[in-house]
């Protein structure tokens, strides 16, 4: 599964939750992230069954992937 993050589409909110987020939190975030094999989004609802159906493990690596880019953007240390 591959994940674009796109700026535009964290909210102000979205940052707080991920300061202490919960896990139904993380996967409807990103599930807005989520991209077919020719870099499209898929919506929304077909992420997140896509996303329920990972292991634990490659739900913590697209976590982290995620975090790095939306820190790595803000220029967050």
């Amino acid at each position: 599964m591959k994940l674009r993050v796109d700026l535009n589409l964290v909210t102000l909110e979205d940052l707080f939750k991920l300061e202490t987020p919960d896990l139904r939190f993380l996967r409807d975030f990103l599930a807005k992230f989520v991209i077919d094999d020719d870099g499209n989004f898929v919506s929304e609802e077909e992420a997140k069954e896509l996303l329920n159906k990972l292991s634990v493990s490659e739900f913590v690596r697209l976590v982290k992937q995620m975090t790095e880019e939306v820190k790595s953007t803000l220029d967050v240390p």
